[in-house]
């Protein structure tokens, strides 16, 4: 996991809500869904058998079965996968709670992607302006990045990011960014 300047500052006053805290059972139950396979012809539901297929969220899957022309399986995936933590959880009062939400979701949804034979990454960002927290996450291909690489180069957003690499056993980058 590494963050970026802004995130670190607020993650030490986190710690304790984070440890005392359960992910609400919506964000629980997605980020255990079933992952899918969407190319540029249809949709299945088995392991991407190439890098330019995409790796989706069944619950999040909508109308569109495949990936546009034009379009990479990066970008598809980044925007199909992508939720307003908000959307998800009811009663959370303070941008607090919602944030919270959001790291637990990111983490949960880490583990469920440690099972993907895939490198992947899951970007988990806040809006400081409108407390709007979003997570989202796509494979990491060499030739289709997706965001910056470095998370301090987000300079407006507070951000986490994890990576989950196949072949050297989970999460990678643990550093914290600081």
């Amino acid at each position: 996991m590494k963050m970026n300047a802004a995130m670190a500052m607020r993650w030490e006053g986190l710690q304790q809500t984070l440890a005392q805290t359960t992910l609400a059972a919506q964000l629980r139950r997605l980020a255990g869904g079933q992952l899918c396979t969407v190319s540029h012809a249809q949709t299945s539901y088995a392991q991407p058998k190439t890098m330019t297929n995409a790796l989706v969220s069944e619950p999040l899957l909508n109308h569109m079965r495949q990936i546009p022309p034009g379009m990479d399986a990066t970008g598809f995936e980044a925007l199909t996968n992508k939720i307003h933590i908000s959307d998800y959880v009811e009663g959370c009062q303070s941008g607090d709670a919602v944030l919270v939400q959001g790291i637990l979701y990111a983490q949960s949804l880490a583990e469920s992607l440690s099972h993907a034979s895939l490198p992947t990454r899951i970007v988990l960002s806040r809006d400081p302006d409108s407390d709007e927290v979003t997570v989202r996450f796509f494979v990491r291909r060499p030739d289709f990045p997706w965001g910056a690489e470095d998370p301090n180069d987000y300079s407006l957003d507070e951000v986490i990011q994890w990576d989950i690499d196949p072949t050297v056993g989970s999460m990678v980058g643990r550093d914290m960014g600081q």
